[in-house]
């Protein structure tokens, strides 16, 4: 929604600018409302209403703020209330996010409530969470996990018989490597199925955690022992793609947004058509360890004396992606068709399951 009101934005120049900006957006406001009302099955005319705002820390936060603050048809609370229309923090604001069951009901009936968190987001938000989500649900489906992710293993401790499991894996793949197969050749670059031929695995602390804290790529066992030694939380332990896909020699990731609305007990979401890609700022080597290389987060690579050397922020357009991707690749890639519409995927099935098993609910869980 955000991006909502970066494209609406309209700054004044002059008394006469005010007047006629207030309408514009007055007008644009008033139909996301009615449309938003009409796809949920309420016809009626939509009223703008008195809007506030509060902005937390962290995740971004002097942006948006500063983002806000431009649009002066929002108004900053002085603190958190459930009166806010707009609720942006790092970590989920129970009591605010249990006021969304307003939400239920029409636009015109209960102003907006907005928020970057939603009921529920814990299964999602925390890596174990999302782990034990992803497996229920392909178990529940007759499919596998590693259908869709790598090898994977969550880890409470080193006596936890998970972890010996993952011990006994490591062992096999070490030996592969030494073996020499095709697979583990020398300077080759493995395959999806046998992981590469470096055995190198990816840490990540199992809950509390965001912005890339305490996430390592290791290939020896003597340092994953010592990272889940005297540990408070548990681990997930992945596979490592060792052969992924590159822009320009370094890793990234994909931002996508979208916008999740229950209005009449119907649950939806509109997909934001742009967004962008977070690259690193060091070529990607398996022979290097460091996270600049590895972690295409803002926080980590924000450290780093090369961060923005190679793009503003370490940030790329979908449109530069897009070219970029038809003129290196060997075989024809549509961005959209191959890449951004598999990423909604899960999420159309989220909202498919949540409206044929919860319809007329006050609100989802995600």
């Amino acid at each position: 929604l955000f991006f909502f009101f970066l494209m609406i934005r309209r700054p004044p120049r002059s008394t006469h600018c005010i007047s006629s900006a207030a309408s514009d957006v007055y007008k644009r406001q008033r139909l996301l409302y009615s449309t938003i009302n009409k796809e949920n099955e309420y016809t009626n005319e939509a009223t703008l209403p008195a809007l506030k705002y509060f902005v937390g820390g962290g995740n971004n936060s002097p942006l948006v703020k500063g983002l806000m603050r431009d649009r002066w048809w929002w108004g900053q609370a002085e603190e958190f209330g459930p009166a806010n229309n707009f609720l942006w923090t790092q970590w989920i604001r129970t009591q605010y996010v249990a006021t969304l069951s307003t939400l239920a009901k029409p636009v015109k009936e209960s102003p907006p409530r907005i928020s970057n968190h939603m009921e529920g987001n814990v299964y999602i938000g925390f890596k174990k969470c999302m782990y034990k989500s992803l497996s229920l649900y392909y178990s529940l489906i007759g499919k596998d996990t590693a259908d869709s992710i790598p090898l994977t293993f969550h880890i409470r401790g080193r006596e936890d018989e998970e972890y010996k499991k993952f011990k006994k894996t490591f062992s096999e793949y070490e030996a592969m490597a030494r073996e020499g197969s095709e697979e583990y050749s020398e300077g080759g670059s493995g395959d999806e199925s046998t992981g590469g031929c470096n055995n190198m695995w990816i840490l990540k602390p199992g809950e509390n955690t965001n912005r890339g804290d305490g996430i390592k790529v290791v290939n020896e066992m003597s340092k994953i022992d010592q990272y889940i030694s005297g540990r408070s939380h548990t681990y997930i332990i992945q596979k490592y793609i060792e052969n992924p896909l590159l822009f320009k020699n370094r890793k990234f990731d994909i931002r996508c947004f979208a916008l999740f609305t229950s209005v009449n007990g119907y649950f939806k979401a509109y997909y934001y058509q742009d967004g962008y890609l977070r690259t690193s700022s060091k070529d990607y080597s398996v022979d290097d360890f460091s996270r600049s290389v590895h972690l295409t987060n803002e926080a980590v690579q924000i450290r780093y004396e090369d961060f923005g050397k190679h793009e503003a922020g370490n940030k790329i357009s979908y449109s530069e992606f897009r070219r970029y991707i038809e003129e290196k690749s060997k075989k024809k890639v549509d961005f959209e068709r191959d890449i951004l519409n598999k990423m909604k995927v899960p999420q159309n099935l989220t909202i498919e399951r949540h409206n044929r098993h919860n319809k007329g609910s006050v609100y989802a869980n995600c």
